[in-house]
């Protein structure tokens, strides 16, 4: 768990970001995803409590279900 993890850099040669790999960063402020991710796994962003905006590329054809589950903060969304 990274509880106190603020923010990340993903690389732009990261074509997937699996399921849960940020779930419970409840300190994680934004996210911005490289254009090339193509898919996000089911929970990925779940409970980051602090996540208030997000920008995904076109790259992403489909956001699974809970990828931003519980994430009550979120008030800014860039598709």
């Amino acid at each position: 768990m990274h509880t106190h993890l603020e923010g990340i850099h993903i690389p732009k040669n990261v074509k997937t970001i699996g399921e849960k790999a940020f779930a419970k960063c409840e300190a994680m402020i934004d996210i911005t995803i490289p254009e090339g991710v193509t898919t996000l796994g089911r929970y990925a962003f779940q409970s980051c409590k602090s996540l208030s905006s997000i920008e995904l590329p076109d790259s992403i054809t489909q956001i699974p279900a809970y990828a931003f589950a519980w994430c009550a903060s979120i008030t800014d969304v860039v598709l």
